[in-house]
């Protein structure tokens, strides 16, 4: 109980705050931060997401997407004779850079195991009738997959893909939560998203579908901007204009680091 005041708490003081209207797509969505930069020393940032639910539902799905990305090569490996080597490689555009998809279930509403056996199966049947889906189906269709060696067959492709999904899950890029979305008794909802490390730069988009509507699906849409800052926006833009020049950095930086560590090293021994 004491939790679940302190989280409707936040929530007041976020739709309170001056600095929030402009960060919002209307009463039903809204992020209490527009901008994040990233820099050196960048460990991730959480970013509390917010809104009103349309009366007559407490299902909401909330999708996080950022940029897609260029062509990505990947190699799968198999067995030739007592050896594993790469056996199939593949080119793969048209991917997002970040995609998280948060749900409520309001059997478990985050303090609780979510009972429902597949919320996001559910999430899509109701979709499908705006021509929306969310989740490795979403991926999975928009994932343009150019086959530079190998098997090129439906199985494969699918089998890379699940691969794909799975790595990139590991990272904290992509992802699916039934049961992130808090909801309270005053048709409030709000959650956490967790933008990793490496989050890629660019603007992304968020967007929360309500769901068990009379009239259908309702969405809501706002924006979030993720950019480079200081040091790390020169050397990213230094690597994109002159990557014989950064090559030269790093290599140097590196020789230096290690001449460093090894003189170090001689005093001590010396001693």
């Amino acid at each position: 109980m004491a939790a679940r005041k302190l989280g409707f708490l936040l929530v007041l003081l976020l739709l309170a705050a001056g600095g929030v209207e402009a960060q919002n797509g209307g009463e039903h969505l809204r992020v209490d931060v527009r901008r994040v930069r990233v820099s050196l020393g960048f460990s991730g940032q959480k970013v509390f997401i917010f809104g009103r639910v349309p009366e007559g539902t407490r299902r909401v799905v909330t999708v996080i997407e950022a940029p897609g990305r260029g062509p990505v090569r990947l190699m799968e490996k198999g067995r030739v004779g007592p050896f594993w080597l790469g056996v199939r490689q593949y080119a793969v555009s048209g991917l997002p850079g970040l995609y998280l998809v948060e749900l409520s279930c309001p059997g478990g509403n985050v303090l609780h195991n979510c009972p429902e056996q597949d919320p996001l199966r559910e999430a899509n049947r109701e979709l499908a009738a705006v021509g929306v889906v969310v989740g490795p189906e979403a991926v999975a269709a928009r994932a343009r997959v150019e086959v530079l060696q190998g098997d090129g067959g439906a199985e494969a492709i699918g089998r890379l893909l699940g691969g794909l999904w799975k790595l990139e899950s590991s990272l904290g890029l992509w992802g699916v939560d039934p049961n992130r979305i808090r909801l309270n008794g005053d048709g409030m909802y709000y959650f956490e998203a967790r933008l990793p490390a490496h989050a890629p730069e660019g603007k992304y988009t968020i967007t929360s579908w309500f769901l068990g509507l009379p009239g259908g699906p309702q969405s809501a849409g706002t924006e979030l901007f993720v950019r480079r800052w200081g040091l790390v926006a020169w050397l990213s833009r230094l690597a994109a204009r002159h990557p014989w020049v950064y090559a030269l950095i790093t290599v140097g930086i590196a020789l230096g680091a290690g001449w460093l560590a090894g003189a170090v090293f001689r005093r001590r021994t010396d001693h």
